[in-house]
């Protein structure tokens, strides 16, 4: 297996939400540039939404597409419902296959919480490729031990988020020469997401194995 490292510097201030949200980010960037899905994260996202609705994907009602619209018209007879929308047709096969995936690669991402670095304070996060975690094909590791602890507060403010997205999107371009590199991509793999923390973080926290 071939190695390639690079350094990836994440602006300060960093807390545990940039961290977390720039971990994601690569990782969505990462099943697309590795050929594990046939276009982007959010080009999945958009076309599932609009074939099966946001129910189908465990999503809120708010991220479907028109769901905005949906509100009541005021005209001159007084307030009406808007009319509902038109039943979708059936799922087909492939767009099960396609709702299955993203649910599971939703739930993977799920993993990567705040209060989990917070309180484990991981020292690294990896992604694996392949058919068993004991096994992969490739590896893709994040090492973390170098930021700085505790994390610094975040305030969920518009500006504070810009400056998270931000993050995230700088952390993917210092990444892209290192990928970019790597050897053609195999065929589908399972992935397998990985953290190593401290033993006293895991005792402290109260998780066992």
């Amino acid at each position: 297996m071939e190695l390639h490292e690079t350094e990836v510097k994440v602006p300060a201030p960093v807390t545990a939400e940039t961290v977390v949200h720039s971990l994601r980010e690569v990782i969505k960037f990462l099943f697309f540039v590795r050929q594990q899905m046939p276009c982007s994260y959010d080009d999945l996202k958009s076309s599932l939404l609009a074939a099966v609705g946001a129910e189908a994907l465990g999503l809120p009602a708010t991220e479907e597409v028109g769901a905005d619209s949906r509100v009541e018209v005021q005209g001159a007879e007084g307030a009406r419902a808007a009319p509902a929308p038109a039943a979708r047709p059936r799922a087909t096969s492939r767009e099960r296959l396609a709702v299955k995936f993203f649910r599971e690669l939703d739930a993977l991402l799920g993993c990567l919480t705040p209060e989990l670095l917070q309180t484990l304070r991981p020292t690294e996060v990896a992604l694996f490729f392949g058919s068993s975690s004991l096994r992969p094909r490739e590896i893709f590791s994040f090492a973390l031990e170098q930021l700085p602890a505790p994390y610094a507060t975040h305030c969920s403010v518009p500006s504070a988020e810009r400056v998270v997205a931000n993050a995230a999107r700088r952390v993917i371009r210092e990444c892209i020469p290192t990928v970019a590199s790597c050897p053609p991509a195999a065929s589908a793999m399972t992935a397998f997401l990985m953290v190593k923390a401290p033993c006293r973080a895991l005792s402290d926290s109260g998780a066992g194995a």
